[in-house]
């Protein structure tokens, strides 16, 4: 009876230890990293401008692992830190962002531009959160953008200088409006809009009821 404890134990003693044999090695097997994404991938950056890249591990049962990578650059455009910001150079070009952990890589394209940026929001009297699909222009040029559903605008590839930038002059509910902006190489103006509404268009009460209780 004695022998037949003595092996049921050992048994039992045995299975623990396989069980945390194979628990504790796939847990080193799923922690390897199989593939890096990095982003954002591709991207235009103005001379002289930041840019910061995020870079994740994706494990052989495809999750997510964090790494610290080693971050490289290539086509002489500029630097990256240790934290993954790029800076780009005074000159245009294109090249990459390389992020590298144990023999794993990952690139982002990058394209560095002497042209700006023009963006901004655009709210109105009758839209205090965004006004929706109102075009906005750069004199002079055929560049042009119409504010999204949050009244968000922003034109891009527009060269160094000085502008006057102009929302659509033949929307039935809000009057035009513009404003001068100087824009300079590479980088990106902010211009807001505020607009009013035609003469002869309703603008909706406010008025409140009182609070008799």
């Amino acid at each position: 009876m004695a022998n037949f404890f003595n092996y049921l134990r050992f048994s039992l003693l045995g299975g623990l230890l396989l069980v945390l044999v194979v628990i504790f090695g796939c847990g080193d097997i799923s922690s390897g990293v199989s593939s890096l994404t990095i982003s954002p991938s591709p991207v235009t950056v103005g001379i002289n401008q930041p840019q910061a890249f995020t870079v994740l591990g994706i494990n052989s049962l495809g999750q997510i692992v964090s790494v610290t990578p080693t971050w490289s650059v290539t086509g002489s455009i500029g630097t990256v830190n240790s934290n993954g910001v790029f800076i780009a150079g005074a000159a245009t070009g294109s090249g990459t962002v390389v992020a590298t952990y144990d023999d794993k890589s990952a690139s982002a394209s990058i394209t560095v531009t002497d042209k700006c940026w023009v963006e901004g929001k655009i709210t109105g009297e009758l839209d205090a959160g965004g006004v929706q699909s109102i075009l906005v222009s750069v004199s002079g040029t055929s560049y042009s953008d119409r504010s999204d559903s949050n009244g968000n605008y922003s034109i891009s590839n527009v060269p160094a200088g000085t502008y006057h930038v102009y929302t659509e002059e033949n929307n039935q509910i809000y009057q035009s409006v513009s404003s001068e902006v100087t824009v300079t190489a590479g980088q990106t103006k902010t211009q807001n809009f505020y607009l009013t509404v035609r003469p002869g268009v309703p603008i909706p009460s406010t008025t409140t009821i009182p609070d008799f209780f």
